[in-house]
């Protein structure tokens, strides 16, 4: 079914009259200096019984009209912004002239139900003779309709069509069942519905016209419904057109088939790395970067994004169409080292950075942030984004991190220093220096010191360093005992007490009655669980938070479920330190969060799986987290962070969340926690929901 708009326009005429008269009786001819001057009589008649309109939009009595008189050289003899505010004569010499008639909208915008019309002709003056001049006042913009099948706006809750020439002045937005017509500039227009399903799906689909629009063409816009169950039809996504012109009307159609299934959104595919982790970069050596993207309904855009000093350098804009850009860009893209390339079916491409990595400025003293964002947009106008970070050395070897360990020595840290160099071989020289912040000379470490891996090309020294000391360090060339090249990566660590958390791998469990505890003994001693509320009366039930031994990393781990329960409900699988005593008038209280601890670990590392109830017409959730306060006369949060997770895993994953400090003051308190349901401690959650831990650590590890 297509639902077309049938009206037909012809050129708008308004009938201009200029008597132009000789020296008869009606008015005089003079002679100045050998010149024949003739007074011209001026008449315009606006009468709109002599105006020819064939269109709806006829145009309004107090229409006004600019006059304009030029000579043949083009020079200004007499302009007019008011018709109606013309002499009865003037003057001009015998000759040729053009006269022009415009209405005083501004062609340059676009305006609904307000035409432009134009027209020019040319007349001579003679001497003992009257002259009839008519303009002939045509359309001079480009009108548009747009209209909906009645099929299209049964699917539809929301929509409108926004048509423009490409400016702001130039657009028209068509809200939803808008009748009246839009005036643009002659030109190529582009128009876009946007649009809303009545299940709350977007939809947005652009079109920009193959070919110039002239004055007087009448667009008639129509967005249908595309059927894809015809006979044969097979199934389909995207646009069909179908375009008749009526030069004879200069009637121009153009009905839309809109098929509403958009297809699968476009891809971002890494070849080989990991896009979300910073990408390092030592100049000069290249770092292989290759993504991959698929578009099943057809590229639209391929934006490239950058927050980097690159485009200035090679001489191209921070923003970038790749599928959109003229030669010259182009070219300075690629002398930039960005390729790039399309598939034939313009539904897939390939980016290569590699070359590009050797191009990114640096610094000789501080690693340089640099930041490029791909952008893919489908014929539908769906899209998927992806930032790589780059950090560029001016080094070929670089601080890794500085880790510390609880030492034999008393009041003594043990620290691990790591470094890594990115060259094929061991550089000469290569070696770690470290110091206390502020000291002037630094203690040095050379190759023959150092522990070196040669598969991941990691450099590492141990030493044992006092407590509560500030250090630095870095990696170096070092020649004759002398540091010759300092690395332009210095990691700050400062050694302290590295306490830990007992039971950590959740490998010591004991049982007491029905109820499983997650220590060696002593009930809820450091761990404790809400299993005694679950076992206790009036519940009676078997403990849901439970030591398994056949899905683990290592030893035993921990399993978690949400069950249902009398009184209150519901009960999350949970895992805490803290303390746990059953308070059946308030049971919210029966949990005590936090265990004495004044350790400042920077990491909390481990393993989890995790398979999700339904819960709130959705999934439920697991959290995993680690609190450190200081509980003087307030408390105060010194340091968070945490794991929100609502996929379906079917094995673990590991974890490393570095913890956030808010505050310097000391830490007195940690609070470790895992449950099965986010929302547990509401008692609500999805019934089913069940989390597995295991081989938690705390570390102490200090890195850029």
């Amino acid at each position: 079914m297509c639902y077309n708009i049938v009206t037909m326009m012809k050129h708008s005429i308004l009938y201009l009259f200029l008597p132009v008269l000789g020296v008869l009786s009606l008015l005089s001819c003079e002679k100045h200096e050998g010149n024949d001057n003739c007074r011209v009589s001026l008449y315009i008649d606006t009468d709109l019984s002599q105006t020819e309109i064939l269109s709806k939009a006829a145009p309004p009595e107090d229409m006004v009209f600019s006059v304009k008189i030029k000579d043949q050289t083009g020079q200004e003899m007499y302009s007019f912004p008011d018709h109606r505010e013309m002499p009865q004569t003037v003057t001009l010499p015998v000759g040729t002239y053009t006269a022009t008639a415009v209405t005083n909208r501004d062609n340059a915008t676009a305006a609904f139900e307000s035409p432009v019309y134009s027209g020019e002709t040319v007349f001579t003056t003679r001497v003992n003779a009257t002259t009839g001049v008519k303009i002939t006042c045509s359309h001079a913009c480009v009108k548009v309709v747009v209209g909906y099948t009645d099929a299209l706006k049964e699917l539809l809750s929301e929509y409108k069509t926004v048509v423009t020439t490409g400016t702001d002045e130039g657009t028209l937005v068509f809200e939803g069942d808008e009748t009246r017509a839009g005036y643009f500039q002659p030109g190529i227009l582009t128009y876009t519905l946007q649009a809303e399903t009545k299940q709350g799906e977007t939809y947005t689909a652009t079109r920009t016209m193959d070919k110039a629009l002239k004055g007087a063409d009448f667009l008639h816009i129509v967005f249908d419904v595309k059927d894809d169950t015809a006979e044969g039809s097979g199934s389909t996504t995207g646009f069909a057109f179908g375009i008749v012109v009526d030069e004879t009307l200069n009637d121009i159609h153009h009905q839309v088939n809109i098929a509403m299934d958009k297809g699968t959104p476009p891809t971002i595919t890494p070849d080989n790395f990991n896009p979300d982790e910073t990408i390092a970069v030592y100049n000069p050596v290249k770092v292989p970067v290759v993504l991959d993207v698929a578009a099943e309904t057809g590229l639209f855009g391929l934006c490239l994004k950058f927050q980097s000093d690159l485009g200035t350098v090679y001489g191209f804009d921070n923003l970038v169409d790749l599928l959109h850009v003229d030669e010259v860009t182009a070219q300075a893209l690629r002398n930039a080292g960005i390729n790039w390339s399309v598939n034939e079916t313009a539904t897939g491409a390939r980016i290569d950075l590699t070359e590009a990595t050797a191009n990114l400025t640096y610094d000789e003293n501080v690693p340089v942030d640099h930041a490029v964002e791909l952008t893919v947009v489908d014929n539908h106008r769906q899209f998927v984004s992806q930032t790589l970070n780059f950090k560029v050395y001016s080094k070929i070897h670089k601080a890794v991190n500085a880790q510390l360990f609880a030492s034999e020595q008393e009041g003594m840290d043990k620290v691990v220093l790591t470094g890594r160099y990115v060259t094929e071989t061991v550089p000469e020289g290569m070696g770690l220096i470290y110091k206390e912040t502020g000291a002037s000379d630094w203690n040095t470490v050379t190759a023959d010191r150092l522990s070196i891996d040669l598969q991941t090309k990691q450099c590492t020294y141990t030493v044992d360093l006092p407590q509560n000391v500030d250090y630095v360090f870095t990696t170096a060339l070092i020649e004759d005992g002398a540091v010759s090249e300092q690395g332009d990566m210095v990691i700050h660590f400062a050694t302290q007490p590295v306490l830990t958390v007992p039971n950590l791998n959740f490998d010591s469990w004991h049982t007491s009655g029905s109820t499983q505890y997650p220590n060696a003994s002593g009930g809820n001693s450091f761990w404790a669980t809400g299993n005694e509320g679950v076992t206790g009366f009036p519940v009676n039930k078997d403990s849901n938070t439970i030591p398994v031994e056949d899905d683990v990393i290592s030893g035993k781990a921990a399993k978690m479920t949400s069950i249902e329960v009398p009184v209150v409900n519901f009960a999350a699988g949970n895992l805490f330190t803290g303390t746990y005593k059953t308070n059946i008038t308030n049971p919210a209280s029966s949990v005590q969060f936090g265990r004495e601890f004044t350790g400042r670990p920077t990491h909390l590392t481990g393993y989890y799986k995790y398979q999700p109830a339904d819960y709130n017409g959705g999934k439920d959730y697991c959290h995993i987290y680690i609190k450190l306060e200081n509980r003087g006369e307030t408390t105060t949060t010194v340091g968070y962070v945490e794991i929100k997770d609502n996929r379906t895993m079917t094995q673990y994953e590991p974890f490393s969340l570095k913890v956030e400090y808010t505050s310097d003051l000391p830490v007195t308190h940690i609070t470790l926690v895992a449950t099965s349901s986010a929302d547990g401690g509401n008692f609500k959650g999805g019934v089913g929901s069940t989390l597995w831990v295991d081989e938690f650590d705390l570390l102490y590890l200090y890195d850029e």
